[in-house]
């Protein structure tokens, strides 16, 4: 399962929501992300939140209301779930596999992202010296 896991070459990305008006500021009730999110019952959102510890709804009033991330989180996992087969339990590896990796790559990103400033900051002092 694991090797499945690591070659798989998927990425979970905002992209999934591409064509659904789903804003950042705003909160949304469990019906409103079943309906954005393929049909997921609510019955089957409120397990997949006991389920992975990523998808945090706010609760007021013993209501539920999602934001964003949520929906995104949701997309994913109903992504893995339902079109790439994966069980809960795998759905839940591929998230913390992901998270792993990220957590590997961000020194790297975060040393290119100084060495472009670097670069971009010695083009600046050029052009001011001319």
């Amino acid at each position: 399962m694991m090797e499945e896991i690591t070659t798989m070459k998927e990425t979970i990305t905002d992209e999934w929501l591409s064509g659904i008006d789903v804003k950042d500021e705003r909160y949304y009730s469990i019906g409103e992300v079943s309906s954005l999110c393929n049909n997921v019952k609510p019955h089957v959102l409120r397990y997949w939140e006991s389920q992975f510890k990523n998808l945090s709804p706010v609760r007021r009033n013993d209501r539920r209301y999602y934001r964003r991330n949520d929906v995104v989180t949701i997309r994913n996992i109903y992504n893995l779930v339902h079109l790439n087969r994966y069980t809960v339990e795998g759905a839940k590896k591929y998230f913390t596999q992901q998270k792993a990796s990220l957590r590997k790559e961000a020194p790297q990103a975060k040393l290119h992202t100084l060495k472009m400033i670097k670069a971009l900051e010695a083009i600046d002092h050029r052009l001011l010296a001319e």
